[in-house]
């Protein structure tokens, strides 16, 4: 048994080996190289930008152009269709266009009801358009629309696009079937810097294109992002697991070989724990402070890169990635550290220290039975399989801890609920005025009224009427930071080039308020007058505000409508919806209609309710989907439950953290470790310097690999290529070349993983051939 332990534990590969597998990875790391390279710099070169798609469009443009775009750009998909202008009272415009079934589909519209139509006299129109004219859609029999000269028939209704929902109040969009003339275009590109420089050139030729359209804007839909982003994480955990396989292997071979020649040489298993145990002490105070350092080193250089790129919150994004991005970090540094003390282990080698091990341990081998040995040697295997055991189940906990924590925190972000202007009520009912169409009522007015007005006793209503829309403001009155902010932030799809030259169109909640509504706050307003709120904005790790408001007196709306600012205010009324980027503008009702026209349903009811009231109040909103009717102590009840959970939670992922950072040098340490024990050990069996120091080097070009595989990994994390990726649109996300880096990086690890065990098994085997006959004597 003793002399199968030895020829398991010391072998030496065939020299075709160590060329195969220095074959192999040099071929991989090369392909590796070409493509995490190669390509960024024909990105680079080039400016194309391959991980995702840009939607543009372009109104009244001619065939030309569209050839010129094709060609120059390299569009991936076009679809062509023609727009008409209707004038609707009050300068109102109203876009009709004719348009292809598919153009729902590319540029993301929801049709809500209905179909589509099917000839040029049938319409599908915007349900916050036909509310606004108080004309009620039936599905089955259809509406009658007159636009123009022309009378149309309702066929569907749907709702715009993000891209479309906060351009202001002035805008009405309606579809038609495709006609046989075309004048527009509307195309996905993936050549985002070439599409951008080559519309300002067209824009000239182009008749009608709309600034604030911004036409080259990033569509980017939340749900297929988090679709995308799913996958990428599980690529990036199968490489932690396969770099922790690699170390976790590495040590338990360490420990067989080691603990099984130290018992077959005579040592205790008292002294063999009690070096253990030492050494175990040691690794801990190391790794936590090296845990501690680690910690405050890079969270504040990850958080500044990510602000300084995007100037927006980073709690959401260290929340998904923090903790994923530190255990890559603590991995890839774990790595070096191993890599550099093999190197300083190789050439610490010395004969002096060989011939010192080897009498001391040749006389404890001389001391000892073969029964002994062999039945230690069984003790022995026993604590190696528990210890193996643990590890696993360790590290596959540590795994789902860590995998499963954005997936925790998008939960405990959706159920809890913002209840920053809630205080003071018992219900709130948010609308979702676009779909009050659905209801069941025939006029859809009366319904609004009857919930902004219930008439139940011991119910008080407060609704609120508020729209989002932009208006320009002079660019003296407006902050740099503020300016750079809607200028990057992809949210708002903000563009400086198509504003106008002396003043920035900046984006504006206006919240409508009756007389009753005015008396409760205390303040009384006139029409077209207003009481601006001051936009607090978090930008570069610091507060600042929005428009001078000193100097904020009014806004033109346009050349005969003023809106006239008569205060300021510091702080947020607890009815007044607050925004990240947007102005609050409150007015009284009869100037809110002067803007956006009667007819609008409020956008949010408070109520105050007794509880004898309370079950007629939600009974009529029984069955209605468009309508989330709050119970605001039921939710703050529900958010502290949240918060509490939540915070347990990131103390456990907390601790498994701490956990995993330590057991990183604590690999790094033990592997060092053992590794000097064992060759030392190996010395004095009579391998010889040159073996032992082949041996270090096949390991210390396995680790240096892996290492770079890891920094590939904290690179694309890092870098500006992988968070354009999360701010694109893309059909699938095979067609990133991160991805390919990331797959490649898996087969890389996998293969070194395999011939690292190969190299293992076939390792020293002359030479315990070699020493079999003197072994067989002690």
């Amino acid at each position: 048994m003793s002399d199968k332990l030895l020829v398991n534990s010391l072998k030496k590969p065939k020299k075709y080996y160590f060329i195969l597998y220095l074959l192999v990875v040099v071929s991989v790391f090369f392909f590796c190289s070409v493509t995490l390279f190669y390509e960024t710099m024909l990105d680079m070169k080039y400016g194309d930008n391959k991980y995702g798609f840009q939607h543009c469009t372009i109104y009244d443009t001619s065939e030309e152009i569209i050839s010129k775009l094709s060609t120059e750009i390299g569009v991936t998909k076009t679809i062509e269709f023609e727009r008409n202008t209707v004038e609707l009272p009050g300068d109102r415009p109203c876009y009709i266009d004719a348009v292809p079934q598919e153009y729902f589909s590319f540029t993301e519209y929801n049709l809500l009801s209905g179909t589509f139509p099917k000839n040029a006299d049938e319409i599908c129109c915007e349900s916050s358009f036909l509310f606004e004219l108080g004309i009620p859609f039936d599905e089955f029999i259809g509406s009658k629309i007159e636009l123009g000269e022309k009378e149309y028939t309702v066929t569907g209704t749907f709702t715009a696009n993000r891209l479309w929902s906060t351009f202001g109040f002035n805008e009405i969009h309606c579809f038609t079937a495709q006609p046989k003339e075309i004048n527009s275009i509307a195309f996905s590109t993936t050549n985002i810097k070439r599409c951008q420089s080559l519309m300002n050139v067209y824009e000239n030729k182009c008749r009608n294109v709309q600034y604030n359209m911004n036409k080259w804007a990033i569509s980017m839909n939340k749900s297929e992002m988090r679709m995308m982003y799913r996958p990428i994480m599980l690529l990036m955990l199968a490489m932690i697991i396969a770099a922790f396989s690699h170390f976790i292997s590495v040590i338990i071979m360490h420990h067989k070989r080691n603990i099984g020649i130290e018992r077959l040489m005579g040592i205790s298993l008292k002294a063999i724990r009690n070096s253990l145990f030492i050494c175990v002490l040691r690794v801990i105070a190391l790794a936590v402070i090296s845990g501690a350092v680690l910690t405050l080193s890079f969270m504040p250089v990850i958080n500044r890169l990510y602000e300084y790129t995007y100037n927006t919150d980073v709690n959401d994004f260290m929340k998904s990635n923090g903790i994923l991005i530190i255990l890559c970090l603590a991995l890839a540094i774990a790595i070096i550290y191993d890599a550099v003390t093999l190197t300083v282990l190789m050439i610490r080698i010395k004969r002096s220290d060989i011939n010192t091990v080897k009498n001391v341990h040749a006389i404890k081998v001389r001391k000892r039975e073969t029964k002994e040995k062999i039945s230690n040697y069984y003790i022995v295997k026993r604590h190696i399989k528990a210890s193996w055991i643990s590890n696993i189940l360790t590290f596959i906990v540590i795994c789902f801890l860590v995998c499963s924590f954005p997936v925790m925190t998008l939960y405990f972000k959706s159920v809890t609920k913002d209840m920053d202007n809630f205080e003071g009520f018992d219900y709130v009912a948010d609308i979702d005025t676009s779909l009050t169409f659905g209801s069941i009522y025939n006029d859809a007015e009366d319904y609004m009224q009857t919930i902004s007005d219930p008439k139940i006793e011991g119910c008080t209503a407060v609704p609120f009427y508020s729209a989002q829309c932009r208006f320009a403001v002079p660019k003296e009155l407006i902050t740099k930071d503020y300016i750079d902010l809607l200028s990057k932030n992809s949210d708002l799809q903000y563009d400086l080039n198509n504003n106008f030259k002396d003043s920035v169109e900046i984006p504006f909640i206006i919240v409508g308020i009756n007389e009753k509504q005015q008396k409760q706050m205390g303040i009384e307003l006139e029409n077209a007058q207003a009481i601006a709120y001051r936009n607090i904005i978090n930008y570069n790790n610091k507060h600042t505000v929005g428009i001078k408001m000193e100097y904020f007196s009014k806004i033109q709306i346009d050349e005969e409508y003023t809106l006239e600012i008569i205060g300021v205010q510091n702080n947020y009324n607890g009815l007044i919806p607050t925004s990240a980027t947007a102005t609050v503008l409150l007015v009284n009702f009869e100037t809110y209609e002067e803007l956006f026209g009667s007819g609008y349903a409020p956008s949010r009811i408070f109520y105050n309710v007794t509880k004898e009231a309370e079950d007629k109040l939600t009974s009529l909103f029984t069955g209605k989907s468009y309508i989330n009717l709050i119970n605001v102590n039921e939710a703050y009840r529900n958010n502290r439950q949240i918060k509490v959970m939540n915070i347990i939670y990131c103390f456990i992922l907390i601790f498994t953290f701490i956990f995993v950072v330590m057991n990183c040098f604590v690999i790094a340490y033990l592997n060092v470790h053992n590794n000097t024990k064992e060759y030392a050990i190996m010395s004095a069996l009579g391998i010889s310097r040159r073996n032992i120091s082949v041996m270090i080097a096949y390991q210390l070009c396995t680790v240096i690999l892996i290492s770079l595989v890891v920094s590939d990994i904290i690179a694309l994390i890092c870098s500006d290529h992988y968070m354009n990726s999360l701010n694109t649109y893309s059909k699938t996300i095979l067609t990133m070349p991160f991805v390919e880096i990331m797959l490649t990086n898996v087969v890389i690890v996998f293969v070194c993983v395999v011939a690292f065990f190969l190299f293992i098994k076939k390792f020293w085997k002359f030479v315990a051939k070699e020493r079999m006959s003197e072994i067989n004597k002690v």
